[in-house]
């Protein structure tokens, strides 16, 4: 096993510590270069201004005008947004408004990029320095997962799953952390903020104490498998207390940090399940496969197909290689069995309970990176551990190649990496028109740019213009002499994603810009026959 036992000058801990400390530098420099690329999303605007609201709701005393009496003054669709009737968790986005009171969305995509990445980075560094204590391979994990495109793709505007991923990975880092040894008080404080956290963050966040359970038994089996219903009773009996004390630390984090929970824990509980498996609030037609499916029409295969075609190959491979793979030291192999225990029960949950799941596979990205540590892992011990060359060879070659192509998606698709497609279907080009490609709209940043330029180029001409979506977008990247038309017959230039424009583009004026990637066009510009 890894011992890492002193804290002086030459301890591994303090390089390792050093060299995490100037990882995060180049991270945050990295950020400050490129946030700004980043355009707003369809849901920031509403993730934000309840965020806003919530923020408010703490700031004042407890009153019928400060928390029912706010909520009739909203229009009636946004009323299930108010801090006290919204089963969404918004906490968390509520932390980063307090951090950027002027509400700008490009500020708040550089604060995700620095608080999601650096908890990225700190869990994935952890969990690869304590299974094999070498520096290098922690960093090298660090940059062969925080660069999965349809991760990194999302960490500046992605409010709502990317802060899941981060620390669902995280709390995975504290288990394999603190299950190798007796809880005191602080690991179970410690264990408990980070659950609630996760459990907070999306209902399927729960599974995170199946997780714990089985990795438990799962160690407990490993240092003495011929007593095993001897330890299954002991190993329980062991749990119960803290397993408890972490659960009632959790549900009191989630209490004090969501209204809608603290007015009624046990009801609203009940329906945070309920509504996590069947989420009514979203029934549109999804492209899959080339057809237009339905939530009630979706194959069991949904996610698995998303999977297949939206992890790089140099991930897929060595992750379904590594049950084959055994030849490594304790500390891997534990580190593989808990990871493959959340693959695996994030699997049979979706199964199970068959979870309204749309826009790609957005709402199961937090598998994504845990996906990537496996592969990382399985890659570490193709490379180190006795196996047969041509094997070793076959499947690096094939690593290498995914690796090359990947980086090259990353480059040419910057910023909407969250597009990325893998060689399976031949990358963005051969899925569009066959799956859904640019759920988020974030290249309408760009659309109304061009239009910005093209006025500043004309001496200050004055437009208007009138999108299909995303209007957010355009009232806040115009500049002043660009006004926002109520309709295509009022606009100058009508903006809308190929994805989702309807009809004929000569019928309504005349193409002049398309923002697009790989020759596949991402948003139309069209310029209004008068």
């Amino acid at each position: 096993m890894v011992k890492i036992l002193t804290f002086g000058i030459n301890s591994p801990i303090l390089k390792a510590v050093y060299v995490l400390f100037f990882l995060i530098l180049i991270y945050s420099f990295l950020s400050l270069l490129i946030y700004k690329d980043f355009g707003i999303t369809f849901d920031e605007k509403t993730e934000y201004r309840s965020a806003e609201q919530l923020k408010e709701y703490f700031s004042k005393k407890t009153s019928f005008k400060n928390t029912i009496g706010s909520v009739y003054e909203m229009e009636p669709k946004l009323q299930r947004h108010s801090p006290v009737l919204s089963p969404y968790y918004r906490f968390y986005i509520s932390v980063l408004s307090a951090l950027n009171p002027s509400g700008s969305y490009t500020r708040y995509h550089l604060l995700n990029m620095l608080t999601t990445g650096i908890v990225f980075i700190n869990a994935i560094y952890w969990l690869v320095f304590k299974s094999t204590g070498k520096i290098l391979y922690s960093v090298l994990a660090v940059l062969f997962t925080i660069s999965l495109p349809r991760i990194f793709g999302d960490l500046a505007a992605n409010p709502k799953d990317i802060p899941f991923a981060a620390f669902y990975l995280l709390a995975l880092c504290f288990i394999y952390f603190y299950s190798s040894k007796k809880m005191n008080f602080t690991d179970i404080l410690i264990l408990g903020l980070v659950f609630g956290m996760v459990q907070s963050l999306r209902t399927v966040g729960f599974s995170i104490y199946i997780i714990f359970i089985i990795y438990r038994l799962f160690l407990a089996f490993s240092t003495q498998p011929d007593k095993k219903t001897r330890l299954i009773l002991s190993e329980i009996k062991q749990l119960v207390l803290p397993l408890f004390l972490i659960f009632i630390t959790a549900s009191f984090y989630m209490v004090i940090t969501w209204p809608y929970m603290g007015v009624n824990y046990f009801m609203n509980l009940k329906e945070l399940f309920v509504n996590a498996a069947s989420f009514a609030d979203w029934d549109n037609d999804m492209l899959f496969m080339g057809k237009l499916i339905t939530r009630e029409t979706r194959p069991w295969y949904y996610l698995f197909v998303w999977l297949g075609i939206t992890l790089p190959l140099y991930v897929l491979i060595p992750a379904f290689l590594s049950p084959f793979i055994k030849n490594s030291s304790i500390d891997i192999k534990n580190l593989k069995f808990l990871l493959t225990i959340s693959i695996t029960l994030t699997f049979l949950m979706y199964l199970v309970s068959r979870p309204n799941v749309y826009n790609a596979a957005r709402h199961f990205l937090f598998i994504y990176p845990v996906f990537a540590l496996l592969a990382f892992i399985t890659i570490i011990e193709l490379i180190t551990f006795s196996v047969k060359k041509s094997l070793k060879f076959l499947v690096l070659a094939a690593i290498l190649g995914s690796v090359l192509y990947t980086s090259y998606q990353l480059i040419s698709l910057h910023p909407y990496q969250y597009i990325y497609f893998n060689e399976l279907v031949f990358g963005f080009k051969g899925a569009y028109k066959n799956y859904e490609t640019d759920y988020w709209g974030a290249a309408y940043k760009r659309a109304v740019e061009w239009v910005n330029e093209k006025s500043t180029i004309e001496g200050g001409t004055a437009y208007t213009i009138f999108s299909c979506e995303n209007s957010t977008a355009v009232e806040f990247y115009k500049n002043s002499n660009i006004k926002r038309a109520n309709s295509i017959k009022k606009s100058d230039y009508y903006l809308c994603s190929a994805e989702r424009f309807e009809g004929s583009l000569d019928k309504i004026g005349d193409l002049e810009y398309v923002v697009e990637r790989q020759s596949v066009p991402l948003v139309y510009v069209v310029k209004i026959k008068k």
